[in-house]
């Protein structure tokens, strides 16, 4: 199969779908690149065609070509993969490619209303239990490894042809659940060839193996492999953040811990190839081996320190752990409240606010959170249309009593967190969120359930503690002496959008925007320079930007208004002046 090219102008016509910071993705329903059915274009930023390696984008575009059938179903079924080079009309200049959309059955519905559907990105599973079942993620520690095995054959498929993801990370991986575990690689165009690359590497944050501090080079097999332990770990311990393998559940097979042990290694020779993992993984769900692991039904709530998630209770591989159930009704509307603690003149307005997750782009890194534009000049198809995905969502056999015992199990656990926050001042959610870097939208998450009800302004106050004490490693490891988005900045006890606010109140919508935007944390104004109050409770969103602009923009790309959302440098040595841009 030879290398596909297009012109911009034989596309015909496209439908955007999102933006980010590598360019636009569109639909592109009239450009059939065999043998896909379904087409995305993505048009590169005008900046980038200079910096892109026309050789490498060739060679991945052309790379399904040179497989076998099989394998090239295969590849298709596993990752949004280039599969023609899209050229400017009169240069020739490198415009962009096409690649598959990606299938209805790796995203979630956002729930309620004409709400679009929610891209199902990796991120939403690696959270204690108790979140994920708030997304409405029915998950269970047999999900778990059939999803880590799907990684794995994934990597195993590509190494075998010399071709490394790089920057295998949460934001370009998709899952899905039913009718059985599958996987969606995204951001394809960043993998290397051989020693082709179609751009300088680069990796998100948090999941860089440059973090070891060996200098290792990144988009090899030695770094992708580093990068499935870690995804490993934080899939099966319920941490986004850690890399401590002695945070997985105490009942996890000794096979996967020592693969996991040695995945993070700085020995990269050390590290276990995807064939060993998907042994070790196949055999865990072995039901003589679920039952020799499982140690309890009922989920248990363990005492943790502030600023950890919970690990992962003992429980049966194919139950679900703390409370993982479907959820029930939708979640209270965030009015975020963006007043700056230095400028008392600016008042919410509370605006009308959409109550729903925006819409955002499945194919490629950075693209996300922007509703779908259509071509007014014709009727927009429907990119997941019946017919389109070979793969159909249904439901599991006895879907119904799998529903109900998941409920019954978020309300214990609920229950049995509270007791413990009432008791002993804990978080039952500190380690929220996904540690974001400026490459990155933060998703808007399928929030499906209303936040947990807060009882008393002590309790109130010591969960705010704590939820600062648990984010504070992440925002000044990530955040700090940049840009972001922030979305919300209360005192206990001022009188804003027709309420007095006390702390129950600040903890209940800070818990709604991270509902809304797993990647919010919470900072207090007086451990920052930037802030001219010493007293607020201050939500920003989990991604940062050099520039105020970028901050600026992913307002814009939330559809927030200017009341609600600004940008505002977080730093312990800038001053105040100058800290904070509002949307014009």
């Amino acid at each position: 199969m030879a290398l596909q090219r297009w012109k911009r102008s034989a596309l015909g016509t496209l439908y955007r779908l999102s933006y980010g910071e590598r360019g636009v993705v569109y639909a592109a329903p009239n450009a059939a690149a065999s043998p896909v059915n379904s087409t995305a274009f993505l048009e590169y930023e005008p900046r980038l065609p200079g910096e892109l390696d026309r050789a490498a984008l060739a060679e991945l575009a052309a790379f399904p070509g040179t497989l076998a059938r099989g394998e090239r179903a295969e590849l298709f079924a596993r990752a949004a993969w280039p599969c023609g080079v899209v050229e400017q009309d009169g240069s020739g200049a490198i415009a962009g490619f096409l690649m598959p959309l990606a299938p209805r059955v790796f995203f979630l519905d956002a729930g309620g209303g004409d709400a679009p559907p929610v891209a199902a990105r990796f991120q939403y599973l690696l959270d204690a239990d108790g979140l994920v079942a708030a997304r409405g993620i029915a998950l269970t520690d047999r999900h778990r490894y059939e999803l880590l095995a799907e990684v794995a054959e994934t990597l195993k498929l590509l190494h075998r042809h010399r071709v490394s993801v790089g920057d295998l990370a949460p934001r370009n991986l998709l899952f899905a659940l039913r009718p059985a575990r599958r996987v969606y690689l995204t951001g394809c165009d960043t993998a290397r060839s051989g020693a082709l690359s179609v751009s300088p590497q680069t990796e998100t944050p948090g999941w860089d193996v440059r973090s070891l501090g060996s200098g290792e080079e990144s988009a090899t097999p030695y770094s992708d492999a580093y990068k499935l332990g870690l995804l490993a770990l934080r899939l099966l311990s319920g941490d986004h953040a850690t890399r401590d393998p002695a945070r997985l559940p105490p009942y996890t097979p000794a096979a996967i811990v020592r693969l996991t042990r040695a995945a993070l290694s700085a020995a990269p020779g050390m590290r276990p190839v995807p064939e060993e993992w998907i042994s070790a993984l196949t055999e865990a769900l072995d039901p003589a081996v679920e039952a020799a692991h499982e140690t309890a039904v009922l989920p248990r709530v363990q005492p943790q320190s502030p600023g950890k998630a919970p690990r992962g209770s003992a429980v049966r591989a194919g139950q679900p752990r703390r409370g993982a159930g479907t959820g029930g009704a939708p979640a209270v509307d965030p009015r975020a409240h963006g007043r700056d603690p230095r400028t008392p003149g600016r008042d919410p307005r509370s605006p009308a606010h959409d109550p729903h997750p925006r819409a955002h782009d499945a194919h490629s890194r950075g693209h996300d959170s922007r509703p779908p534009v259509l071509d007014p000049r014709s009727p927009a198809p429907d990119p997941h249309q019946p017919g389109r995905d070979p793969h159909p969502p249904a439901r599991e056999p006895a879907a119904k009593w799998r529903i109900a015992v998941a409920a019954a199990l978020a309300v214990i656990a609920a229950l049995a967190v509270a007791v413990v926050v009432e008791l002993r001042g804990e978080p039952d959610g500190a380690a929220a969120g996904i540690t974001t870097g400026e490459s990155v939208n933060a998703m808007p998450g399928p929030a499906t359930t209303a936040p947990a009800p807060v009882d008393g302004e002590a309790t109130g106050l010591a969960e705010l503690r704590a939820t600062v004490a648990a984010d504070d490693e992440v925002v000044r490891r990530d955040l700090a002496e940049r840009w972001v988005p922030q979305l919300s900045s209360k005192q206990n006890g001022m009188s804003a959008e027709g309420t007095t606010w006390g702390h129950a109140d600040i903890l209940r919508e800070h818990r709604e925007l991270r509902g809304r935007y797993p990647g919010a944390r919470l900072l207090e104004s007086g451990s920052w320079t930037t802030f001219g109050e010493a007293d607020y409770w201050v939500t920003v969103a989990g991604v940062s930007f050099a520039t105020s602009g970028g901050a600026i923009g992913w307002c814009a790309q939330q559809s927030i208004d200017a009341d609600h959302c600004y940008a505002k440098l977080v730093s312990t040595t800038r001053p105040v002046d100058g800290s904070t841009r509002y949307q014009s």
